[in-house]
């Protein structure tokens, strides 16, 4: 895949470096890139044309240490653990990418695994029950350990430039719903609120919701997405229809891989103008809100 005089530099030093004294860093990184592009699609068709006498003699202990480099982890996985390289001790954060990627393996392997224990136990399927349950259950909380990670990092990506974070416009019926709940309870100055009735509608771009307080007043709350998915307008109305409070907020719209699926996420944050002093008050509150309130 890789020519002689490339492999010799990366196999001397990392990327980085090489690019910093390379003429013209960004074309030989589109040529490494197509490269192993390449290479990859090449590994695809051996493993779904070739026997399995064949794979394994191909796909042996080199497709652990592939994943292993992957992840960033020079030894054993254990070792990693309390000891991991200077790399990743440089970096002394959470990776989402990495997690995102081990995760996935992680999906498939036990997908694989449910599959073959199925067939293992296919005369008495509900002795296998209790087994594929906790194998479905370790899937989940890898997929919740990635996401986490992935919204630290969106929430630290808008602190760094004045954001405040709200929700995920997708997640506020799933994992968001906290988030929203506590949006609408401080824009309202409710001290308990529920949401009823969510619905989504006009392909996802109006959202509509009851809320109900913890004295027993009610609203509705509409919140539309501009076409160009960069604003979205959050109205709350009271049971005559009256309009007693409208936001604005600011959309960012992101393009992720999560679990190999590859899909469109909409974030919401409103522009913190706050002074230092009012943040280290609040916390990550938004500021109660008046009639009209634009957050951008």
């Amino acid at each position: 895949m890789l020519g002689n005089e490339i492999k010799k530099k990366l196999s001397e030093r990392n990327w980085v470096d090489i690019s910093k004294h390379d003429s013209n860093p960004t074309q030989t990184w589109h040529r490494l890139r197509r490269k192993a592009h390449r290479a990859l699609d090449d590994l695809i068709l051996l493993a779904k044309k070739l026997p399995d006498d064949k794979q394994q003699e191909i796909f042996d202990d080199k497709i652990k240490e592939l994943f292993s480099s992957m992840l960033g982890i020079t030894n054993n996985l254990e070792e990693m653990m309390y000891t991991p390289n200077l790399e990743y001790r440089a970096r002394n954060k959470l990776d989402y990418r990495r997690t995102n990627l081990a995760a996935l393996v992680v999906k498939e392997g036990l997908l694989y695994c449910i599959y073959q224990h199925s067939l293992l136990f296919r005369d008495t399927p509900t002795l296998s029950e209790p087994t594929v349950e906790q194998l479905e259950r370790s899937m989940g909380i890898c997929n919740e350990l990635a996401y986490k990670l992935h919204m630290i990092d969106v929430e630290e990506d808008a602190r760094e430039e004045n954001l405040t974070y709200l929700f995920e416009w997708s997640e506020i019926n799933g994992k968001h719903k906290e988030r929203f709940r506590e949006f609408l309870g401080w824009m309202t100055g409710s001290i308990s609120l529920d949401i009823l009735d969510v619905e989504f509608a006009n392909k996802m771009h109006t959202i509509t919701c009851n809320l109900i307080s913890d004295v027993q007043r009610t609203w509705t709350a509409l919140m539309v997405r501009n076409s160009e998915n960069t604003i979205a307008t959050l109205s709350i109305a009271d049971d005559h229809g009256k309009e007693l409070y409208r936001f604005q907020m600011l959309i960012k719209e992101e393009l992720d891989w999560l679990l190999g699926t590859r899909f469109h996420r909409f974030h919401l944050y409103f522009k913190d103008n706050r002074s230092a002093k009012e943040k280290r008050r609040w916390a990550n509150k938004p500021p109660r809100s008046t009639r009209g309130r634009r957050f951008v």
